[in-house]
Formats: structure tokens, C-alpha cells, sequence
């Protein structure tokens, strides 16, 4: 759990630092989560358990805060996408930490949040999750 915290708290740190600088990741997700070092070490459990848990935050397909939010933006993972930036209405810095929340259920559990394909499973899969109706227009 030490290494998970660890992991996740560097994850933050990592999406502030764009944040403070007015650059959104776009696709965060743990595939861009490089460790520095691939050192690791099986527990009699069968549990990994890093050697060293420095990471950094990977691929950045960022933009700047000003760009136009217009457009729906695809070249992110569909299942850390956040609904905002799917539908194309007004996505911004608050959409990374989306992708954040989806990331760290991952790390966690070792599951995908919303595992879809596309765009609508994924709003099925949310309505189920929040047991609520998403109006989609």
C-alpha cells in the first residue's frame, strides 16, 4: 500500500507541475507511468514489489490551457477519457484529474475502471457506477 501511495502522490505531483504551467496531459493513464527503475523482487505471496518506486509521468499529449475546447478529443485512451473532453464541451485542466482517478483505481485493484471500447459502453458503464441516467444530447 506504501508503494501505491507513493506512486499515486507522484502521479499529482507530476500532473501540478503541467498544471502550474497551464499544460493539460491529455492521457494520463498507467502505460505513461514509467518507472525509473524496472528493479523489482516477487513476494512468497506472488505480490511485485518495486525496488525503487520513482516514476515519471510519460507522453504528454498536452496542450495549453488557452487552446480552443471546442473539439472532442480522440487521441486519448477511450477508457481513461474524461466525459467532458469525449463530448467536447469545455474540457480543461480538471479533465487530467479524471484520467488521475481512473489511473489510481488501476494501480490499486490492478483493474480497469470502465474496460469499453468505445465511447457509449463507456457512458453505460459510468451511469452504472454513479446509478444514474447521463443526459446525452
Amino acid at each position: 500500500m506504501n508503494q501505491v501511495k507513493s506512486i499515486n502522490c507522484q502521479i499529482l505531483k507530476a500532473a501540478s507541475f503541467l498544471h502550474c504551467r497551464g499544460l493539460i496531459h491529455h492521457d494520463i493513464k498507467p502505460s505513461n507511468v514509467a518507472f525509473l527503475s524496472g528493479a523489482y523482487q516477487m513476494t512468497s505471496q506472488g505480490k511485485i514489489v518495486m525496488k525503487n518506486t520513482e516514476i515519471r509521468l510519460i507522453d504528454l499529449g498536452s496542450c495549453t490551457e488557452t487552446e480552443p475546447r471546442g473539439r472532442i478529443v480522440t487521441a486519448t485512451t477511450v477508457q481513461y477519457r474524461s466525459p467532458e473532453m469525449s463530448f467536447g464541451t469545455n474540457w480543461c485542466i480538471q479533465s487530467d484529474m479524471w484520467s488521475v482517478g481512473c489511473t489510481f483505481f488501476e494501480i490499486y485493484t490492478g483493474f480497469i475502471l470502465f474496460q469499453c471500447s468505445n465511447e457509449l459502453e463507456k457512458y453505460y458503464m459510468i451511469e452504472s457506477v454513479l446509478q444514474t441516467k447521463i443526459p446525452v444530447e
